[in-house]
């Protein structure tokens, strides 16, 4: 950690940063090693997945302080479409942009006074994902506060497309098209995100920032030895199609191969794949080198999903060969000059780990060329822009509401009841009160 000794930066983010894990922590830890080498960071977790893990030192080696905010719990929630609804620039937003997204959530009273007083301030406040971007709503309206920026990552209305769920994307894209010009800058992973933000909301205020990872840790393989491994989130449904699809199509076509199914939370329905020959279903792991260490080949059969893939470059780095789906590979330099196979139908993928398993000198070339092109975390770190920028004006508000206005506001905050599967969430899964609990208006705010 290196500070200029000025006003510190607030870096407000879903989970904690981390150099390895799930791929939101993984970005947030290369956003959190950058803002760190020149500033003092002070970074606010805000669970929208549930409890913050402890920190295992990443944070603690970076950041000059950390904390966890409280969420509403259901009887603040209740009464917080009164508290929206009594000001006019409430009123606008819940016309505008209300439902919010499932996965987003309010603070609680005293959250609220926590970011406000780490806020208060401050050089810059950095956010990670657009779906925290509801948290600083007062501060957004005020002419007098700092820059603030945004990391998208991905866009998460296409994600939401991509799963097939309609309602969740237009809840996705009602809040780009609000926030995404109140914000001073933006960040995307891939340059195609950038371009889609310029095409379709006129975003010139856009830089890319790649995903990157970090070299391997020193450790011994695991004891097993398998030939293929699938590394990812086990509780985000496109994995969980990928794994299914992996064990239950592509493995037959190959014969006698093992395979380790390695990530967070797998449910029942992945658990049954450790019973078939070959299989192991493994939970969360201290560390993931010795996975790849232990294994021959690396597979991302993603169908279904969206957003850069950092675990095929995770696996890049360590020295594997991979074999990926097309949409797998989106937005990554690809091909087996880049480490990657694709491969679209299961035969063509379970033909191409065959290649690579019976030819070991092309797979040793194939995960030699892939490394070559893996961007280290120690190379971005150094172009994540820290400086601060001039902040955009707040919008003017409109002319006042009329009864007639926000009385259709109340009925439908007051009938949107539909809350996210576990299942269809990309990041870490939120713990979800059971959906036909709790008053119905509260629903929303949760």
């Amino acid at each position: 950690m290196v500070s200029d000794g000025g006003p510190p930066i607030v870096f407000l983010t879903p989970v904690l940063p981390a150099a390895q894990g799930n791929g939101l922590a993984m970005r947030a830890g290369l956003f959190l090693e950058g803002l760190a080498r020149r500033h003092t960071v002070a970074v606010v977790v805000i669970p929208v997945f549930g409890a913050a893990s402890t920190d295992g030192g990443f944070i603690g080696a970076r950041a000059g302080s950390w904390v966890t905010l409280e969420l509403m719990d259901p009887a603040q929630a209740a009464t917080w479409p009164s508290v929206l609804l009594s000001t006019a620039e409430g009123r606008h937003r819940a016309q505008e942009i209300y439902p919010l997204p499932a996965v987003c959530r309010q603070l609680s009273t005293e959250g609220q006074a926590q970011l406000r007083a780490l806020i208060d301030g401050v050089r810059l406040v950095h956010v990670m994902r657009s779906y925290l971007a509801p948290c600083l709503d007062y501060l957004l309206d005020d002419e007098a506060r700092p820059p603030v920026t945004l990391d998208l990552d991905e866009l998460d209305s296409g994600v939401q497309r991509q799963l097939g769920s309609r309602e969740q994307a237009e809840r996705f894209a009602r809040l780009e098209r609000y926030y995404l010009p109140r914000v001073d800058h933006i960040y995307t992973a891939s340059s195609e995100d950038a371009r889609k933000l310029e095409e379709d909301y006129a975003i010139d205020h856009v830089s890319t920032v790649p995903n990157a990872v970090r070299p391997p840790a020193p450790g011994a393989p695991v004891q097993e030895r398998y030939d293929l491994l699938f590394v990812g989130n086990l509780s985000y449904e496109p994995n969980v199609d990928a794994a299914l699809w992996l064990c239950e199509e592509i493995r037959p076509l190959l014969g006698a191969v093992t395979i380790a199914i390695v990530g967070s939370h797998p449910g029942p329905k992945l658990r049954a794949l450790g019973a078939l020959p070959g299989v192991s279903v493994v939970g969360d792991v201290p560390e993931i080198t010795p996975w790849y260490r232990a294994s021959r080949v690396a597979v991302a059969p993603l169908r279904i999903g969206g957003g850069t893939r950092i675990k095929i470059l995770e696996a890049l780095v360590h020295g594997r060969p991979v074999v990926a789906t097309p949409l797998a590979g989106a937005g990554l330099a690809v091909g087996e000059d880049h480490g990657v196979l694709l491969a679209e139908t299961a035969q063509e993928f379970a033909t191409a780990c065959r290649r690579l398993l019976l030819d070991r000198s092309a797979a040793a070339e194939v995960a030699a060329a892939g490394r070559g092109q893996v961007t280290l975390v120690e190379d971005v770190a150094e172009e994540v822009p820290v400086d601060p920028v001039a902040p955009v004006a707040p919008a003017t508000s409109k002319s006042p509401l009329t009864v007639n206005d926000v009385v259709p506001l109340i009925v439908r905050l007051s009938r949107s009841r539909r809350h996210i599967s576990p299942s269809r969430c990309k990041d870490p899964c939120p713990q979800d009160p059971d959906s036909s609990g709790g008053p119905p208006i509260a629903r929303i705010f949760q």
